[in-house]
């Protein structure tokens, strides 16, 4: 039985726009009086390698024997055109809390993999074929988990994070926002 995480780098880029045409291919949409967004974007890619008996018609138990998790954060910061340096640091704090929470994906991967590898899983043969209806259930479930301890967290933080320095409106410095944030945030929100 095995298991392998890889953890490519954050991918981020760093767009402006004109106020009056803001960007439409954002996951959130911007609301006044933010001239500024950091869209991110958890991605979690599998594979999955089982184990089934040789001959069986029906339903019959596949045994998980591998996992394959290939992790992506694709980070997109969008500020108005000529925007003002305190809104444009507001957005890179935004950033840096993201990448705290992807600092840690690969080993929350791991233990959700570890957790879920030997499990058994109903398969249904028809024709001597595989239906996949069992095993995608099981990446979707162990991708859910994953989000939840990614990228769900991730947002709880990033309201937090914009709570304490009103949207950037404030006199505190992003440095002292993150910390902040990352501090009050309880294990496992």
């Amino acid at each position: 039985m095995r298991i392998v995480v890889t953890k490519t780098g954050p991918l981020i880029e760093r767009r402006s726009y004109d106020p009056s045409n803001p960007p439409a291919e954002t996951s959130q949409k911007l609301t006044l009086p933010e001239a500024g967004l950091c869209d991110s974007e958890f991605t979690c890619k599998f594979h999955t390698g089982t184990e089934m008996p040789r001959f069986g018609l029906g339903t019959v138990q596949a045994t998980i024997t591998s996992i394959r998790l290939i992790l992506h954060l694709t980070i997109t910061i969008w500020t108005v055109t000529g925007a003002p340096p305190k809104l444009r640091a507001h957005e890179e704090g935004h950033r840096r809390i993201t990448e705290e929470f992807y600092r840690n994906a690969k080993t929350v991967a791991y233990r959700l993999a570890a957790q879920a590898l030997g499990r058994k899983l109903p398969v249904v043969f028809v024709d001597q074929t595989a239906k996949p209806g069992a095993v995608k259930a099981f990446q979707d479930k162990l991708l859910m988990e994953y989000l939840q301890e990614t990228a769900r967290r991730c947002t709880v933080a990033q309201t937090r994070f914009d709570s304490i320095a009103a949207h950037g409106g404030n006199s505190i410095t992003e440095d002292d926002t993150v910390r902040q944030t990352l501090a009050e945030l309880p294990a496992g929100e």
